[in-house]
């Protein structure tokens, strides 16, 4: 059975969880976190998707994401593709890294998005790691409590309806039981403002499919022309060893973008274990 299509609209917040799969660990030391730190900035720069919250545990993520015009779907699988990769080759593993899909639910309304910002921050708290939410390292929590120092992640700004103070004060308050209605979490008007919205994308569904449908030699020449070069210099040439620093930028950044290592190895005339060696080498 095919799995449900996801809600992906702009102009809203996702709590979003990314768990280790069989909930392993997907973190083992400070370095490793920091890698998905740097992949997650330079995801957050290259893109217009906002990070409001994120909690970096040791086997899974949470964030608050607000979506703008790029997609949260494809945001989210290069994040995870590219941390992946990282996480096999340090470790020399194989499979997958991730549970299966990344949780994603629509926050509807700003209530919710209070309740949302304590729940994150307290996740270290709950687990025993620390006894404040402040104290833990590989969260927003700090940056919520007014604390302006640099933070790793580049979180846009604190929500103009969360002032620190009232922030603070809401810490301790108590939780709230918040209906959620397909993949949805709000007030059930808001729900059904939501669906109204969404009736048009669920009629239009065979033309988003249309134009959804990638590309690998339009995304590779877009890829090059970024670094400042032509895909046709590096197909001409696959072999040249002046072009090779040039081939592992575009091949990184096609497994970024989602192509899987056949789709890439066909695209530049490899076998596909010469795609796995290459990424090994750079990780």
């Amino acid at each position: 059975m095919a799995r449900p299509a996801r809600i992906d609209l702009k102009g809203y917040h996702y709590h979003v969880i990314s768990r280790g799969q069989r909930k392993n660990p997907i973190f083992f030391s400070p370095e490793d976190r920091e890698k998905y730190f740097q992949i997650l900035n330079k995801l957050l720069t290259e893109t217009d998707i906002d990070l409001y919250i994120y909690c970096l545990m040791t086997n899974h993520v949470h964030f608050d994401i607000f979506r703008n015009e790029y997609p949260l779907q494809l945001f989210m699988k290069r994040l995870n593709t590219n941390y992946a990769l990282y996480f096999n080759n340090k470790y020399n593993l194989v499979g997958h890294v991730f549970q299966g899909r990344y949780i994603s639910k629509i926050v509807l309304d700003d209530i919710y998005l209070m309740h949302l910002a304590k729940y994150i921050h307290l996740n270290p708290d709950k687990a025993g790691i620390v006894e404040m939410p402040s104290e833990y390292k590989y969260s927003s929590a700090k940056f919520y409590e007014g604390e302006k120092e640099e933070n790793l992640i580049l979180i846009k700004k604190i929500p103009a309806f969360i002032e620190v103070k009232k922030y603070v004060a809401f810490m301790k308050s108590g939780d709230i039981e918040y209906p959620v209605y397909r993949d949805c979490i709000g007030s059930k008007e808001n729900y059904l403002l939501l669906e109204k919205r969404n009736e048009g994308r669920e009629k239009s569904r065979f033309i988003e499919k249309r134009l959804s449908k990638r590309n690998i030699k339009i995304d590779a020449q877009t890829i090059a022309k970024r670094f400042g070069f032509e895909i046709k210099e590096i197909l001409a040439y696959k072999w040249d060893r002046n072009k090779k620093e040039d081939r592992i930028k575009i091949i990184k950044e096609l497994v970024a973008y989602g192509y899987n290592f056949s789709e890439i190895a066909r695209f530049f005339g490899y076998q596909k274990s010469a795609i796995g060696k290459i990424l090994k080498d750079e990780f």
